[in-house]
């Protein structure tokens, strides 16, 4: 990527990389809700299943981690 020649462009990237690692955390945050509550039911120490809220949490971050790595993939394919 020949982002040295515009400076803007490397913040534009570094904006882009900073709100991956706030959307990935995000994801596994809920995810790790999610599956805890799975795991507990296969190991037959709980029977209730993630909540509407947790398993909704579950799908918006999964879609907000997808929407930032598409848009970097965007930025790589128009700025390469």
């Amino acid at each position: 990527m020949r982002m040295n020649a515009n400076p803007n462009l490397a913040q534009q990237w570094q904006a882009l990389c900073d709100e991956h690692e706030a959307a990935r955390t995000a994801y596994f945050a809920a995810f790790g809700v999610v599956n805890a509550r799975l795991a507990a039911i296969g190991g037959g120490s709980a029977s209730t299943n993630p909540t509407n809220d947790e398993l909704n949490a579950f799908d918006a971050t999964w879609k907000a981690w997808q929407d930032v790595k598409d848009r970097m993939n965007t930025f790589v394919k128009h700025h390469a």
